[in-house]
């Protein structure tokens, strides 16, 4: 009986210790969370703006608590082999999920920036670009709106891709995001807040 109870003892001990050992090296092995950026795409690219300080309250007059205006923006020379700039901007802190404020595609490489307030039409003929369609349903630049709250993160999210997205005036994000996916060479990032 003692040989039973010591043998069985040990067996539990050895299968603790195996079951501990393979813990421990999924542990070893686990992925670090990453931030989500396009396969591919170099961070070291940097986007600013005179009026938006990273991390801080975007003015009330680029939201709909002002003139809802675009703020000027502007980045380093694009990549190497850059065909054409995409600028995302979105409220992922949004109730209904992330809601989309503005995208300009078209933008040629040559660009360094965006002025203020650039038109809310479908075609930008002042910056040589094109407006998609964003969750306003509209063309152009819709500003920070977010209900009473919280303060909101906005991304504004500058592409370089190596080819051109030949994509017509009015396009969905859908196809906007369709269109980069697998080209994007370079992504810069500017993230500014606001709440009501």
């Amino acid at each position: 009986m003692y040989w039973k109870t010591s043998r069985g003892k040990a067996v539990a001990a050895a299968a603790l210790l195996i079951a501990v050992a393979l813990f421990a090296a999924n542990c070893a092995g686990a992925k670090k969370p990453v931030k989500k950026t396009f396969k591919g795409a170099k961070m070291n690219w940097t986007i600013k703006s005179d009026s938006i300080s990273e991390n801080k309250r975007i003015p009330d007059k680029f939201t709909c608590k002002g003139t809802d205006i675009s703020p000027a923006l502007s980045w380093d020379a694009a990549p190497k082999g850059a065909q054409e700039l995409v600028l995302i901007m979105d409220d992922p802190d949004a109730p209904v999920g992330t809601w989309t404020h503005w995208i300009v595609y078209g933008i040629s490489p040559d660009r360094t920036s965006l002025p203020e307030n650039v038109e809310k039409s479908a075609a930008a003929a002042s910056v040589g670009a094109l407006q998609g369609v964003t969750s306003f349903r509209r063309p152009g630049y819709g500003g920070p709106c977010p209900p009473p709250g919280p303060a909101h993160r906005y991304f504004f999210k500058l592409f370089a891709l190596d080819k051109k997205t030949g994509l017509p005036a009015g396009a969905s994000l859908a196809q906007v995001e369709a269109a980069i996916k697998g080209h994007v060479i370079a992504e810069a990032k500017l993230m500014g807040t606001f709440s009501r």
